[in-house]
């Protein structure tokens, strides 16, 4: 159920499903090993002689698909990776936007993991780090700076009570009106 919910929460923002094999030329990995968390595979040899392994990451396999322009996917896969002496298969739903990758995407990818995570789980926290991001935020909502100090300050101790209490107060209404 929840995947469905999912999948259709992609479709109505232009994602299409993007479905792999189990398999990839070990190659692939190899040659990409500073992008995955562990070099350990579980690989085996093809009939017709070529080594192949059970995918560890989804992204480098839809990245080696694309013909080389703008592309929206979500998947659904499960991907296998070492843990304590033996492997684990990890069921793994997610996004990827290849291309030209603008503000309003890299939006649309926060939006799309807040309302995500709400599907699964009602409860969220969604913490952001990247100091030109909440730039364009103080300034597409107009904040004076006074409250962007304060908003900042907040921010970095992680004081959601706090941010509360200036939205409360009508200091943080301006991007919602």
């Amino acid at each position: 159920m929840i995947e469905q919910s999912l999948n259709a929460l992609y479709e109505t923002y232009g994602y299409r499903k993007f479905k792999l094999t189990k398999f990839e030329s070990y190659d692939l990995y190899a040659d990409n090993r500073d992008f995955l968390n562990s070099s350990q595979l579980i690989t085996f040899t093809d009939l017709d002689g070529s080594l192949l392994a059970l995918k560890p990451d989804v992204t480098l396999s839809i990245i080696k698909s694309n013909s080389g322009g703008e592309e929206k996917v979500y998947y659904n896969e499960t991907v296998y990776r070492p843990k304590d002496n033996h492997y684990r298969e990890i069921p793994q739903t997610g996004i990827e936007c290849i291309g030209n990758i603008d503000q309003y995407c890299e939006a649309e990818v926060i939006a799309l993991a807040v309302k995500s995570l709400r599907l699964v789980s009602g409860q969220i926290s969604v913490r952001l780090s990247d100091a030109a991001f909440l730039s364009k935020m103080f300034d597409a909502m107009d904040l004076s700076p006074a409250t962007r100090e304060d908003v900042l300050k907040l921010f970095n101790k992680k004081n959601t009570a706090g941010l509360g209490t200036l939205t409360k107060e009508g200091r943080l209404t301006k991007a919602s009106e």
